[in-house]
């Protein structure tokens, strides 16, 4: 079995397109700030800007999970319902008045949200509004804070522990453990089979996922890979999924609802937790190469696109902020519906800090770094990654593709 990663030059994105519209109870995506207020404990009280009209918040209540559903109770002449988060994003609008003008919206921007319900009578003209606070969440998955990904550890010059310890000084949230190429082996990936690794990073305050690079065919048989992981100890795994799925349906989806298997077989038998992560990386372009987002999006919890704006030249990287937005419209446009985090690249340390910063900021929480330094990459990488605020909380708008 290969140690051997395939990891892409790409070359180019396409430009900002609009997702799925969101309007009349149908899932959209958000473009909101991250909150890192309180939340209040419900909706305001309602507004009734003309005497004649009133509506209040009838759900969700001050906590929800992705997706989340908006109705409310009205009183007076109300035609249609619109929400909006943050006092600028429109999450879709409502005429069910049967149903209290449901919208259910999926948030890939969690935490605490300003939503407004603005309701207009059948001329148009706004009658009444409500605020509700509500504090968003992913269920079973939090994607908070900066991953590092590891390719193996012989190389780096580093133990697990000493690692560990390293990460945790630097600011990241969690370690990406390689655990697999094709299907699972113990002896040539130990790292599969030695529940001290997982715990090491653990122990140090990490979370640790597992990742595999994966082939078509013996889709179950790569899927133990997962199975065998949960086992072992770890938090989440990953899926690398590229030029082999290149144009695939049939095949991408059997690799990919088998590993969805894998994952809610492990949490029914009590090896992996509720909040055990299944994701997806794969081109940062996922267009020019003609990859199914939208069958890898109904598997997974979260998108991870190699997003490698250092392989891509001199330009992408001094427009980092820009060429995450563009993938991630290309992610919302080709069907993705789940949190979108791009992985930067840093291993020939062209890369500077000041961009890689620019490039986290604008990808959010959850966003990650390929790859530990060592075998084959300068440890001056080091010296950039010091220089990054990995533990950075605040993030920009994700970017609105309509």
């Amino acid at each position: 079995m290969t140690r051997i990663l395939a990891l892409p030059l790409l070359a180019g994105c396409s430009s900002p397109v609009a997702p799925a519209d969101s309007t009349g109870g149908g899932a959209g995506t958000d473009s909101g700030d991250r909150g890192d207020s309180e939340a209040d404990t419900g909706s305001s009280a309602d507004t009734d800007t003309d005497g004649e009209a009133s509506l209040s918040f009838s759900s969700p209540g001050s906590t929800a999970e992705n997706p989340v559903t908006f109705t409310v109770a009205t009183t007076g002449e109300v035609a249609s319902v619109e929400y909006v988060a943050d006092g600028e994003w429109s999450l879709g609008s409502s005429t069910d008045s049967g149903r209290g003008f449901p919208v259910t919206y999926t948030f890939s921007t969690l935490g605490s949200r300003s939503i407004e319900a603005i309701a207009t009578d059948g001329e148009g003209v706004e009658v009444a509004s409500a605020m509700l606070e509500v504090v968003v969440s992913n269920p079973g998955a939090d994607f908070d804070g900066m991953g590092a990904w590891l390719w193996y550890i012989e190389g780096t010059g580093y133990s697990h522990d000493e690692l560990a310890a390293r990460l945790v000084d630097l600011g990241f949230r969690r370690v990406l453990v390689k655990v697999a190429d094709g299907e699972p082996s113990c002896s040539s990936w130990p790292e599969l089979c030695d529940a001290s690794v997982p715990a090491t990073y653990q122990a140090a305050g990490l979370e640790a996922w597992a990742w595999s690079y994966n082939y078509p065919g013996d889709a179950a048989s790569q899927a133990e890979a997962l199975s065998r992981a949960a086992e072992t100890g770890y938090d989440g795994y990953v899926l690398d999924i590229e030029t082999e799925f290149d144009g695939a349906s049939s095949s991408l989806e059997s690799l990919v609802s088998a590993f969805a298997g894998a994952r809610d077989d492990a949490v029914a038998d009590g090896s992996a937790s509720n909040s055990f992560v299944l994701a997806a990386t794969t081109w940062g372009n996922p267009a020019d190469h003609d990859m199914r987002v939208d069958i890898i999006d109904s598997y997974v919890d979260l998108h991870m696109p190699q997003t490698y704006v250092e392989a891509w030249g001199s330009s992408y990287m001094a427009n980092a902020a820009y060429w995450v937005e563009v993938g991630t419209c290309e992610y919302r446009d080709l069907g993705a519906t789940k949190p979108v985090r791009h992985v930067v690249s840093t291993e020939t340390n062209e890369i500077t800090a000041g961009e890689v910063a620019e490039f986290i900021t604008a990808s959010g929480p959850g966003s990650s770094a390929w790859r530990v330094p060592g075998e084959g990459t300068p440890m001056s990488i080091w010296s950039t990654w010091e220089a990054v605020d990995w533990g950075m909380t605040r993030f920009g708008d994700e970017p609105d593709c309509r």
